[in-house]
């Protein structure tokens, strides 16, 4: 299962709010017997001299080199700080033998695609970094269809809720029974977000009925909240 999802790392947030418009992206992420954690980064975009120049006083590491400067941008290498709630995050997604595939930050900001054995693992993930303060923002859950179905839920339990209620109450229907607001009303949420929730589930039921082949995106997170409530 992959996840893909946004959370507000500690690790270069001074040198990146130093650099808005900088991109960087994940190269190499590992650890040596001395330093706990290194990751070598590509930084990209406008800004590198501010965000190089910021990098000396950033608390979050312990040391830096530039290693390459291309056309296209600047190979970095940092070590983590040891004290970082970063670092405690690498060691969970170890336990969980959670896998890096992508991972980009701009404006302090990153962007995250994991590989995770089950949604199980990925649960523990989430509870245990949220627990430490992390704020994640989910944005999907993949499963692999490539050599049978996976037996898993495409929808959300909010989801489901507010799809199975929009049905019953003849949002479907022409013309509609009820409205948005209405349905906000009944849901204790505003318009906006049972519009998020009826988009987002209909595009996991889309998804998971014509990806026969290759991946297919599931489970999106609704935009207040995500519900891991255990599946009967």
């Amino acid at each position: 299962m992959i996840a893909e999802f946004t959370l507000d790392a500690e690790v270069l947030r001074e040198s990146l709010r130093a650099a808005p418009e900088l991109t960087v992206r994940l190269e190499q992420l590992y650890s040596t017997p001395d330093d706990p954690l290194r990751n070598v980064f590509w930084a990209t975009g406008h800004g590198a001299d501010a965000f190089e120049a910021a990098l000396p006083s950033d608390p979050s590491i312990t040391d830096w080199v530039r290693l390459e400067t291309t056309e296209i941008g600047r190979l970095y290498r940092i070590t983590y700080a040891p004290d970082i709630v970063d670092l405690e995050l690498y060691h969970i997604a170890g336990e969980v033998e959670g896998l890096i595939l992508d991972a980009t930050a701009n404006d302090g900001r990153y962007e995250m695609r994991m590989r995770f054995p089950s949604r199980a693992a990925f649960e523990e993930f989430y509870t245990r970094g949220t627990a430490l303060d992390v704020r994640f923002d989910l944005q999907a859950l993949y499963t692999s269809q490539v050599g049978g179905r996976e037996d898993e839920s495409v929808l959300t339990d909010a989801q489901r809720e507010t799809l199975i209620l929009a049905f019953d109450c003849g949002y479907y229907d022409i013309p509609r029974g009820i409205s948005l607001d209405e349905l906000g009303e009944k849901l204790g949420i505003s318009d906006q977000a049972v519009s998020e929730r009826l988009r987002r589930a209909t595009r996991s039921l889309v998804a998971a009925t014509f990806a026969s082949q290759g991946t297919a995106k599931i489970a999106n997170a609704d935009a207040d909240t995500v519900d891991f409530s255990p599946r009967s």
